[in-house]
């Protein structure tokens, strides 16, 4: 049964197998089922749907969303492009869900599936499926990721076929459907890492109590996951079974070349199981799940990825800063495993209160028509635009708003788009005083600005940087403890109960010019009984420094937002060669950004228009964005 390569020109489908010279089928459990082809001398834009057909089935349909043109002198011209499956429409849907203990894992599914009209959901495996131990609140989230996010933290796969038949099922092996030996195969590759296939995974939760300890075998491998939010032994159970399969999917990656007839004929399809028997490879008879195809028209042989695969750089990052993967399903803390999950610590109210939540950038966005803040001379147009009232020469206007999340991290940006017409627009970001923090003279030419904060580099001064630091009575290093960073500094004093002082850089030479700074933020974590005072200074000189005063609390991380305003100016301070830090304990350094020029407060953008003579065509000013930065890194 050949593969037959379809596109879809708005009224017929077209055959275009033979313009095709490669094709990569591929789906697993990181991400959506995508098709990756290359077309000689034929085009095709975004947005068009593609199908693979083998016989009379069609086997995957789906939308066309990225396309590269390659184009040479006296060649045909070359594009490849990429179509993600259906699934990726619900990318397009916001949800505000509440879920209550008990839910079924493909509850959610289905009832996630019904946004998109006429989804069959037959194929979705509810009954069988964990249940959430707690309440979920999910809000403001895309539901092709909660959608994902389900069938990670369960280890069920999630597909839509042709047709929107969704598919919710276990990754397991299953009947074989045809065994693999050195008799049909061109080709093989076995790849095994035996230091991520665990047999054994151990729980431990709040207060250091183990909680789930589940093995196959002897147990001589385990993986030790900390969780001192986590003190439900039932969904403990459910995390370390989930983990223990993942550790199989992990660590060992089998590649076989066969050619395209045997797959074809075959109807082998995505999580199909075969019977591997390939002695010369350790492999006698063993049933295995197919992760990955890639079939290669044009030579006539196809790639299956089965049974698992290696633990990638990007997957590893995955794990590290999302959290535990098999806490994904459902309401649950991500907190550090082999590399410390990244997290936002947010004081409300003086309380001690700890918020988690996933990193975003939320985006205020003004289109039109406009809605014009202090408005001075300015005035909508017909398409619902900012331009000059009739008869003026100049005006203003802005473009506000109050970030309503305690998760807000930085002001990152305004966007814009600015027609000049026979005038000129400026741009100009105020505090909430009214005060200008930095601008853009022309605002036609650039069409954005960036909210002045330092380092640009999250954690620069305190991730694996102790190095950096130099020290009188007191010594710095790095521990992997960090609440934002993983690894943090740690300001240790010669003697305990008295003053030691860490600075930064060493070197003593960081002229930095910090008049566009208004806060200075930090997180400390007293190491000691009781809280104590810390001193931290921004030296020019040895004579001349500007200093603030905190008292750290103590077996606690919590953040420290200063106003540079309420520093104590000793001497005639100016740009910053140096930092301290001083301290009688034992003290824990992370941070973001060190200095900003906003915290969470009325965010302010000022668009000045002007023309030379009223009679002259106004600039104009079609839409704003604002950009800023909530949660954490996971």
């Amino acid at each position: 049964m050949r593969l037959v390569f379809r596109v879809f020109d708005g009224s017929n489908w077209l055959d275009r197998t033979e313009e095709l010279s490669s094709l990569q089928w591929s789906i697993s459990g990181q991400e959506l089922e995508s098709l990756k082809f290359t077309l000689i001398g034929e085009d095709i834009k975004t947005g068009h749907r593609v199908r693979l057909v083998r016989g009379h089935e069609v086997v995957f349909e789906g939308v066309t969303h990225q396309v590269d043109r390659r184009h040479e002198s006296g060649r045909a011209r070359v594009v490849e492009a990429t179509a993600c499956s259906d699934l990726i429409l619900w990318d397009r849907h916001i949800v505000y869900r509440e879920y209550p203990a008990g839910t079924k894992a493909g509850t959610i599914i289905k009832d996630l599936a019904s946004l998109e009209p006429g989804t069959d959901t037959a194929g979705v495996d509810e009954h069988n499926t964990p249940s959430l131990t707690a309440p979920w609140f999910i809000e403001n989230a895309k539901a092709l990721k909660v959608m994902l996010d389900v069938a990670r933290g369960t280890n069920y796969y999630i597909r839509i076929k042709p047709g929107k038949k969704l598919l919710f099922k276990p990754k397991r092996t299953g009947t074989p459907k045809l065994t693999l030996s050195s008799s049909n195969t061109v080709s093989a590759e076995y790849s095994e890492d035996r230091w991520m296939l665990r047999d054994r995974v151990i729980y431990v939760g709040a207060g250091g109590r183990v909680l789930a300890d589940v093995s196959e075998g002897e147990g001589e491998s385990p993986l030790i996951v900390h969780d001192p939010f986590l003190t439900d032994e039932s969904e403990a159970q459910r995390r370390a079974g989930i983990r223990l399969d993942l550790c199989k999917e992990y660590g060992r990656r089998l590649r076989v070349r066969v050619h395209g007839s045997l797959f074809e004929d075959s109807g082998l399809e995505l999580f199909d199981t075969v019977r591997v028997n390939l002695p010369s490879l350790n492999l006698t008879n063993t049933d295995m799940f197919i992760v990955g195809v890639s079939y290669e028209p044009a030579d006539g042989e196809c790639d299956l990825e089965i049974g698992g695969r290696l633990e990638y750089l990007e997957d590893f990052l995955q794990e590290a800063l999302g959290g535990d993967v098999a806490a994904r399903f459902g309401q649950a803390v991500k907190v550090p495993e082999l590399v410390s999950t990244l997290y936002t610590v947010t004081e409300a109210v003086g309380e001690g209160l700890k918020t988690m939540s996933t990193l975003r950038y939320p985006v205020y966005s003004n289109r039109p028509p406009l809605t014009l803040y202090n408005s001075n001379n300015v005035t909508l147009d017909p398409d619902g635009c900012a331009r000059l009232v009739s008869g003026a020469t100049e005006g203003s206007f802005e473009a506000s708003v109050l970030p309503a999340s305690p998760l807000f991290t930085a002001f990152i940006k305004a966007e814009w788009v600015a027609e000049g017409g026979q005038g000129r627009v400026s741009a100009e970001i105020l505090d909430s005083s009214g005060n200008v923090i930095t601008r853009v003279v022309d605002a036609v030419d650039t069409q954005q600005i960036y909210a002045p904060r330092w380092p640009r580099a999250l954690g620069w001064i305190t991730r694996k940087a102790a190095s950096s630091w130099g020290g009188s009575g007191a010594a710095a290093s790095d521990v992997w403890a960090g609440i934002i960073n993983s690894s943090c500094l740690k300001l240790a004093p010669a003697t305990q109960g008295v003053e030691g002082e860490i600075f930064y850089p060493a070197a003593k030479n960081l002229n930095l010019d910090i008049d566009f700074a208004r806060y200075m933020r930090l997180y400390f974590y007293g190491d000691y009984a009781a809280d104590f005072s810390v001193k931290i200074r921004l030296h020019t000189d040895a004579s001349n420094y500007r200093e603030g005063v905190v008292t750290v609390k103590h077996d606690t991380w919590a953040k420290y937002e200063l106003a540079l305003s309420t520093f104590t100016r000793v001497g005639n301070p100016s740009a910053v060669n140096w930092i301290s830090i001083l301290s009688p304990r034992n003290l824990l350094i992370d941070s973001d950004y060190v200095f900003l020029s906003f915290i969470r407060e009325q965010i302010r953008v000022r668009y000045k228009l002007s023309r030379n003579s009223a009679a002259q065509t106004s600039p104009k000013i079609r839409w704003v964005k604002i950009i800023w930065r909530e949660g954490d890194y996971g």
